[in-house]
């Protein structure tokens, strides 16, 4: 076998059962018309009458069900939602519970649209948000045959903390301070408590009125998160929300709207939240995985090799046009480089060599496949997977190349699977860094176990650094 899985591993759940949905459906309605679509027959008026008639019962059930799960799930998930949301959706649910249902106008199938959008989303999606979706971890075991779980109700950690975007305002009011002659602070990268940073070198400044200012304004900020975390009650949540919103905006540091990019955070205070699972899978039923996705996981890993080598490629060129001495120049230098080049590292200047490098690895698959076009199903073979390394030449490398998987492993119940009635679903293989982000690493239980695992894949090259946030990584 030439792939293993981890021994230790992230498990990502969603916020509510998806159970609760199901209560949603309408089986009458659904049933009726089904029968009347199979039979193909001519639909006749009592056919219309009993489906408007079964309808319109089951619809009523279904409109107070919803509202009724939504004022019992949504009103601590809305505490993060943007503003005017927030708001608008709040002012629906604090409506009278045992009051009659609004007639179902056009604004009424909006707002409910919206409601079941918002439960359909945390009860579907592992959004890794607060308590909406949190984290758990399993690991591999010789000693059983199947799996075993036994999930504790409710949270068992939670880690609040100010969000980065915080960290660049409050650097950027400091440093623009006209009563503030020390040196200027910098954000770290790659650090999830960057606040936490800012605050120590302010503590490090000499004494004196610009030092005892900015202390005093940060010292009260770090202790937010911690509350929030604390905290049980919506309002109280709420309210320290509102409270740091407002000692930012008080010194000038605001979200930048137009920075607006794939988990960029506009609330100041993150919440990442842990429940135990218990969860155990035996190495016998684990090693199927990368036994049957091995041709996949060659595609995988034989693309990035490639792209790897065509990005490198592309920063060779600007090394060399910058006047780099036997290839080698300091990075600030190098980094300069890649701003004038317009492919700035501290952004996305990586992007546009890795583009074009994909779409000749999209073409050469297309390529492959055209044989088979007419065909309504075709498995790939191994040598459909082979396609990047039979038709491109490039350095190969192993080390960052191997793949973090999101898989499923679907069945009934536990026992199912004893059985053999279960099914693997690989979903999407990307980077392993993802498993380093801050909201998934912060809760492992192992963390050494994780190290040495990931370690092991770099073949003695320099590690990862443990614990980043999402914006560092896009």
């Amino acid at each position: 076998m030439s792939y293993r899985v981890a021994p230790i591993f992230l498990i990502r759940l969603a916020g509510v059962p998806f159970d609760r949905l199901e209560r949603l459906a309408t089986p009458e309605t659904t049933n009726t018309a089904r029968g009347l679509i199979v039979g193909q027959n001519k639909v006749q008026r009592d056919d219309k009458k009993r489906l408007a008639a079964s309808l319109e019962r089951e619809l009523e059930i279904t409109r107070k069900s919803l509202l009724d799960f939504a004022r019992t799930i949504l009103p601590r998930y809305l505490i993060f939602a943007a503003e005017g949301m927030r708001d608008r959706i709040s002012s629906l649910l604090g409506a009278n519970a045992n009051a009659a249902l609004p007639p179902r106008n056009a604004r009424a199938r909006e707002r409910e649209r919206h409601l079941l959008l918002y439960l359909q989303r945390i009860a579907a999606k592992n959004d890794t948000f607060s308590e909406f979706g949190p984290s758990a971890w399993g690991k591999i075991s010789r000693n059983i045959s199947g799996v075993t779980l036994a999930p504790e109700s409710g949270t068992a950690e939670r880690e609040g903390f100010l969000e980065r975007w915080t960290a660049h305002a409050i650097a950027a009011a400091v440093n623009a301070d006209p009563e503030n002659s020390n040196p200027k602070l910098a954000v770290p990268a790659l650090e999830p408590h960057a606040v936490r940073v800012l605050l120590d070198d302010i503590k490090n400044w000499p004494p004196g009125e610009a030092r005892e200012k900015w202390l005093s304004i940060l010292e009260g900020l770090v202790e937010l998160p911690l509350k929030f975390a604390a905290a049980a009650d919506i309002q109280d949540r709420q309210s320290i929300l509102d409270q740091a919103r407002i000692r930012l905006q008080s010194i000038g540091a605001e979200s930048k709207q137009s920075d607006r990019f794939l988990y960029a955070a506009t609330n100041p205070i993150g919440e990442e939240c842990f429940r135990e699972s218990h969860f155990e899978i035996s190495e016998r039923l684990i090693d199927e995985v990368p036994i049957q996705a091995e041709s996949w996981i060659d595609l995988w890993r034989d693309s990035y090799a490639f792209i790897a080598s065509r990005v490198a490629g592309g920063l060779r060129g600007v090394m060399e046009k910058a006047g780099a001495k036997s290839g080698v120049m300091p990075l600030p230098a190098f980094m300069q480089a890649c701003d004038a080049a317009k492919l700035s590292l501290t952004g996305p200047g990586l992007v546009a060599f890795a583009v074009m490098a994909f779409q000749e690895v999209k073409a050469a698959f297309r390529k492959r496949l055209q044989p088979h076009l007419n065909l309504s199903e075709y498995e790939l073979t191994v040598e459909d997977c082979h396609v990047v390394r039979d038709n491109f030449d490039y350095p190969r490398f192993d080390e960052y190349t191997y793949p973090s998987a999101d898989l499923q492993l679907a069945a009934t119940a536990i026992e199912a699977i004893e059985h053999g009635d279960y099914q693997w679903i690989l979903a999407e293989l990307h980077p392993p860094i993802a498993l380093l982000h801050h909201c998934m690493y912060w809760s492992c239980p192992d963390k050494q176990t994780l190290g040495r695992a990931l370690a092991s894949t770099t073949f003695g090259r320099p590690n990862f650094h443990f614990g980043f946030f999402a914006a560092d990584f896009t």
